[in-house]
């Protein structure tokens, strides 16, 4: 008997190596940690930027992000696509960052320039009631679990929905994990 997924999420990912746009965030993230010019939002520990306003890394970021929706989803209309932030994110051995979403934009992405060999994964985690459950305990299925974990990797995209939650977790390797989270909205 056939049966349907009801409320799917799309989380879009593919492989990014651009190594003008590595150096420039290495560069930017090397300025803002000496001038001490971080942020702390989700993150417990490591360092956050602030907000990045560097136009090569934004137009590269931003023309990756177009080209994967385009080839993921039909268009109703002609859509402005625009970057509303970016920030780099730097977690050193135990840092990691809280359950979170990403407000007034409409994708989230992340790209990941340096990762520990185990653990820091990105987790998303479902909004409704699918965590007070007991299914997944009797039943071998993705399907009930509320959870959906991502093994980050060096060069890897990921573009997902704005209001999906999602958190890091730690790693314990004394190798730095580096990322470039950004907000990307749509008219």
């Amino acid at each position: 008997m056939p049966k349907s997924l009801i409320f799917n999420q799309c989380i879009l990912h593919d492989e990014f190596i651009n190594s003008k746009v590595d150096n420039e965030i290495y560069k930017i993230l090397s300025k803002e940690e000496k001038n001490k010019n971080g942020n702390v939002k989700s993150n417990l520990g490591g360092f956050q930027t602030k907000t990045v306003y560097n136009e090569f890394i934004s137009e590269s970021i931003l023309t990756k992000s177009v080209d994967l929706i385009k080839a993921n989803y039909k268009l109703k209309r002609k859509i402005t696509f625009f970057m509303k932030n970016l920030w780099i994110n730097k977690n050193k051995k135990n840092n990691f960052n809280l359950p979170h979403i990403h407000p007034s934009s409409s994708f989230s992405g992340i790209y990941y320039l340096k990762v520990p060999k185990n653990n820091g994964e990105l987790v998303f985690l479902e909004k409704d009631n699918s965590s007070m459950s007991d299914l997944i305990t009797f039943i071998d299925s993705n399907e009930f679990s509320s959870e959906f974990i991502i093994k980050p990797k060096k060069g890897l995209f990921l573009l997902f929905p704005s209001y999906c939650s999602h958190m890091v977790k730690p790693h314990f390797e004394n190798l730095d994990r580096i990322s470039i989270s950004f907000n990307i909205g749509l008219s």
